[in-house]
């Protein structure tokens, strides 16, 4: 990415996909992309994100981008950043990690995704689920503290806020196959930064492996409640 900020701009709209618009290249190769002005939802997290539209804003945000990319598929297989391979039977392109850190805000309204490198194949299900995971959020009380959450968030009322925005899977679904999702996460993280992939090397040796297991327990054990 070209150090020299790009002069800033509303995302494009090409298609309903929100994400940064491909500029081209600079003078050492380097991809350079439009700039998203807003602030993507790190810890602690905008008051937006912490209310209860937030988390339907991005329900909202993905199924307009699942919606954008459904009819594409490469007509070649794509050395995907985990594998090569072309999408099958009911998968899309996924962004591949749709969580709060890559989502940005202005003025409390959800503008655009970024960092679309982890982009994949995969079915709709799996990107809603992980968003829950992470937006919802379907962690523990801790986690969601550190997200800037002064109490338990009420994770039913917001699982349901996200659901209806995104219009295709009902709460328990996204629930169960969240469960899943987390077991999936684990065993890439451990094989791909087992075999030195970047950023799968890295988030082993952080230790996001056995917090994600840890954390699976506790949806586990909550899932009914929450649903």
């Amino acid at each position: 990415m070209d150090r020299q900020r790009p002069r800033p701009a509303a995302p494009s709209a090409r298609e309903g996909l929100p994400r940064p618009k491909p500029l081209g290249l600079d003078g050492a190769g380097r991809e350079v992309l439009e700039y998203i002005e807003g602030r993507a939802a790190t810890w602690p997290w905008p008051e937006a994100l912490i209310a209860g539209d937030g988390v339907a804003q991005i329900g909202g945000m993905l199924r307009a981008c699942h919606r954008a990319v459904a009819d594409f598929a490469p007509a070649e297989p794509v050395s995907w950043r985990d594998g090569a391979g072309r999408p099958s039977a009911g998968e899309i392109i996924l962004h591949g990690d749709f969580g709060p850190y890559n989502l940005i805000w202005r003025e409390g309204t959800l503008v655009g995704a970024i960092d679309w490198d982890l982009a994949r194949p995969g079915l709709p299900i799996e990107e809603a689920a992980f968003a829950a995971i992470h937006c919802v959020p379907l962690r523990p009380d801790r986690v969601a503290a550190a997200m800037g959450f002064q109490r338990p968030p009420d994770r039913r009322e917001r699982l349901i806020a996200f659901a209806r925005a995104y219009g295709a899977f009902a709460p328990r679904e996204l629930i169960a196959e969240a469960i899943e999702a987390q077991a999936r996460d684990i065993a890439r993280i451990e094989r791909l930064g087992g075999a030195g992939l970047e950023p799968w090397a890295t988030f082993l040796a952080s230790g996001l492996a056995r917090r994600t297991r840890s954390e699976r327990r506790w949806l586990q054990r909550a899932a009914a409640d929450i649903a």
